[in-house]
């Protein structure tokens, strides 16, 4: 009951999150986490939004370090402690009308087996680099293009 009221909260309180970003075009930050085992990368599809299949991450509380932010998002959103963490990459993204500092990390696991948090995580599941699924998002599809050119 608890989980079903708290995905329902989200469902309405998401969009009028965009129209916030919308109107004022905040600054903010966020990490996303390409996480490998056994040559294969996590994704994940969140209760709210688009429901795309993207990377473990999330926002950058105030004072907070993106090395400490991503290893919190990464252990909050599907349980896992990761180790080898290094910084790839980060870009600007205005895909929802806020200017996004998205920092990009590469970390492993030495466990495949994860524990989802279901009220913000759908699924989650392990993928080929190249045979990611069809509804993936624009910002995790950037990603993979950084991924790539770093494993090149």
């Amino acid at each position: 009951m608890f989980k079903k009221t708290i995905i329902r909260l989200n469902i309405i309180i998401f969009p009028l999150v965009k129209l916030y970003w919308f109107i004022f075009r905040p600054e903010t930050r966020g990490v996303k986490c390409i996480i490998e085992n056994d040559n294969k990368i996590l994704l994940v599809r969140n209760n709210y939004g688009r429901k795309r299949w993207t990377f473990p991450g999330g926002r950058i509380n105030k004072n907070e370090l993106p090395e400490k932010a991503i290893k919190r998002e990464v252990k909050e959103e599907i349980g896992l402690n990761v180790s080898g963490i290094k910084l790839l990459d980060s870009f600007i993204s205005t895909a929802e009308h806020k200017k996004d500092k998205i920092y990009v990390f590469l970390a492993k696991s030495n466990k495949k087996d994860f524990k989802i948090d279901n009220i913000e995580i759908l699924e989650a599941n392990w993928f080929s680099v190249d045979n990611t699924p069809e509804l993936i998002g624009p910002i995790a599809l950037k990603i993979v293009d950084i991924y790539k050119n770093v494993n090149r």
